[in-house]
């Protein structure tokens, strides 16, 4: 590797610039030295997420979002990262609103077709259909509720962090999920070590944050879709992969993933609030996590969480589900309302 060839062609472009071997920066131009300081940026960490993965994808580190091109040089990588602009955290898309306006009317009609059901003797038909409509609206309000409180109360008051499995945590979603969904929507497959694997973290966020990646790619993949869980660990970190089959990401959006989306126009269907992903990134940071978009090689998108393992020094005798979470509704069942189809929200046969 000629360095001072490096040096001439990139030590003064405004973009980062690194040059990696294996998990070894061997080059840094000018940009890179003042916008990633080597004690922040752990380029092993990136490179772990898509080793055979080239070509641009996004990428979030600290407090800022970079778009990052990943390209071949002999035995090397070099990898070019333009950082993007975030925006204000504090405002909310035009689209909630409109759509909790939508979700309450589903609920006024549903509910006055329900009691002239039953107020009529052996007309019960349609019972079924109608309370799963209703139940649907019910827990979309609930998800759009929980995206607001998280976008604006202090998680460090609100979510103190201690030593969790993630792996359970993981494997109680999938199970969940499998069991409400049945035969319906993309088709979900989890692959992860049988074993704990043991973190700091808020395991209501961390929960919140698996379910947008998951939301997500089942509204990317379709009902003839499949969508595919990946939990391992590399390096001392917890490494989640959450890909699909669909379409994969437009290049002008992806620019856009991790930002409130405020569209002044009405939401069309089966398109988010545009918190989902926004909240993910920040749920990221808060547990000192990387997370990265891509569109895979073969086609379909991916997302990749990295979190820091930390080895329990004791384990706390209490048990994190005695206080119920959501006030008895299913985290699972708020998180996907968006994505889930309605047969889902089912009544279930005592």
């Amino acid at each position: 590797m000629n360095m001072d060839l490096l040096h001439q062609m990139f030590h003064h472009l405004p973009e980062a610039v690194l040059v990696v071997n294996d998990s070894e920066i061997v080059y840094r131009n000018l940009a890179a030295q003042s916008m990633l300081p080597a004690d922040e940026f752990p380029p092993h960490v990136l490179m772990e997420f898509m080793p055979d993965h080239r070509g641009e994808i996004l990428v979030t580190h600290k407090d800022t979002w970079f778009f990052m091109t990943v390209s071949d040089l002999d035995t090397h990588r070099l990898i070019m990262l333009r950082p993007q602009r975030e925006t204000d955290p504090q405002t909310f898309p035009a689209s909630i609103p409109a759509r909790l306006r939508g979700h309450l009317s589903n609920l006024a009609v549903t509910t006055e077709q329900l009691a002239d059901l039953l107020s009529k003797e052996n007309e019960f038909s349609d019972y079924h259909t109608l309370l799963s409509i209703q139940t649907q609206a019910i827990y979309r309000i609930l998800r759009l509720a929980k995206q607001m409180e998280l976008s604006v109360n202090d998680w460090e008051l609100e979510y103190p962090q201690q030593t969790m499995d993630l792996g359970s945590l993981v494997r109680s979603i999938s199970t969940e999920l499998c069991f409400r969904k049945g035969e319906l929507g993309p088709n979900i497959a989890l692959h992860t070590e049988p074993g704990s694997l043991f973190i700091l973290g808020s395991k209501p966020l961390l929960e919140q944050l698996i379910l947008a990646l998951i939301s997500n790619a089942m509204k990317s993949a379709g009902p003839e879709g499949s969508v595919d869980l990946s939990l391992t660990q590399k390096q001392g970190r917890a490494i989640l992969s959450v890909w699909n089959n669909g379409p994969g990401i437009p290049e002008d959006r992806l620019l856009q993933l991790f930002v409130p989306q405020h569209t002044s126009g009405l939401p069309r269907p089966n398109e988010g609030a545009g918190l989902d992903l926004w909240l993910a990134h920040r749920i990221a940071l808060f547990h000192s996590g990387v997370i990265i978009a891509g569109n895979r090689p073969k086609g379909g998108s991916e997302f990749v969480l990295s979190l820091p393992i930390t080895p329990p020094k004791s384990l706390d005798l209490k048990s994190m589900d005695q206080v119920p979470a959501d006030d008895g509704f299913s985290p699972v069942l708020i998180g996907l309302a968006d994505a889930l189809p309605r047969q889902a929200f089912d009544p279930l046969d005592p």
